[in-house]
Parts: structure tokens; C-alpha cells; sequence
């Protein structure tokens, strides 16, 4: 089989998932992120409110930029807020890196997605079942976190 690269690559793959990094930087440039730090800071406890409310966050976020995007804005600000509050930090950033993959709702959630959407997977299927995972993917981490965080020595590390 002969494929002719230049015809046969979708072209919007180019710049769904850099269109993502870009705005993640943007997001972090901006002081978003920060101010989105500042405005949750208060919520973030080792309580299942505290892991909902980080879950949200940090999903919402990685599927509008990209995992690895929304890491690098995230993850600094998540080692600031707990330590800030006396929380223990790895305990934060253990539940961020899990939720840091529940990015499969948007072609921009990361770069597999954006290449199997530019070749034409149907991407209101994507959104559609992809939103109901992520919703149970967060319930999941969620519980999974509180609960690691009160019964799981070494979880709770400083």
C-alpha cells in the first residue's frame, strides 16, 4: 500500500492538540492559574469535598489544554497551595497525577485523541461518552484519595 504522507495526514491534527499547549502557557502566562489557585486554596483539605473540588479542577483543565500542559500549569500551584496550608504535599499531587489522566473528553485532552479525531473519529461520541467517564473517573479518584489519605501510611507524606 502506497500512502502519500502530504495528502493522507488531517491537517487540523497540526492544531488541535499545539492549539492546546498554547493555551495551557496561556493560562499560566495570564496568571490564571495562579488566580484559580488563590480562589480554590481555602477548599483544599483532606476531605472528600476538598478531593471533589481538586478533581474538577484538574480534569476540567487537562481535557481543555493536555495532560502533560495542564501538569506543568497545575501541579506547581497544587505543591504551593498544600504546603502553604500545612497539608501534606504528596498527598496532592499523588490524586493531581491521577486526575491528570482523566483526559479522554476533548480532541485537545492530548495528542491521541486530537490524531484520531483528524482522521475522523466521531467526536460527539468522544465528548459524550468521554464526559460520562470522566464524571466516573472522578468519583472514583475522588473516594479513592480520601480514602488513601486516611488509611494508607506513607500516603500523607510531607
Amino acid at each position: 500500500m502506497n500512502t502519500d504522507v502530504i495528502t493522507d495526514f488531517p491537517l487540523p491534527v497540526l492544531f488541535i492538540w499545539p492549539g492546546a499547549i498554547a493555551l495551557a502557557k496561556i493560562l499560566t502566562l495570564s496568571g490564571a492559574v495562579d488566580a484559580l489557585g488563590a480562589a480554590v486554596d481555602q477548599y483544599l483539605t483532606l476531605s472528600l469535598l476538598g478531593f471533589l473540588l481538586l478533581a474538577i479542577i484538574v480534569t476540567t483543565i487537562t481535557n481543555i489544554t493536555t495532560n502533560t500542559a495542564a501538569a506543568a500549569a497545575l501541579i506547581p500551584v497544587i505543591i504551593s497551595i498544600a504546603a502553604k496550608a500545612d497539608l501534606p504535599v504528596a498527598t496532592f499531587v499523588y490524586a493531581a497525577a491521577a486526575m491528570l489522566n482523566i483526559s479522554y473528553a476533548l480532541p485537545s485532552a492530548n495528542g491521541c485523541l486530537a490524531l484520531t479525531t483528524g482522521f475522523g473519529a466521531d467526536t460527539n461520541k468522544m465528548v459524550k461518552h468521554g464526559t460520562i467517564l470522566c464524571v466516573l473517573t472522578v468519583i472514583l479518584i475522588t473516594v479513592y484519595s480520601y480514602f488513601a489519605s486516611q488509611f494508607i501510611p506513607g500516603w500523607n507524606l510531607p
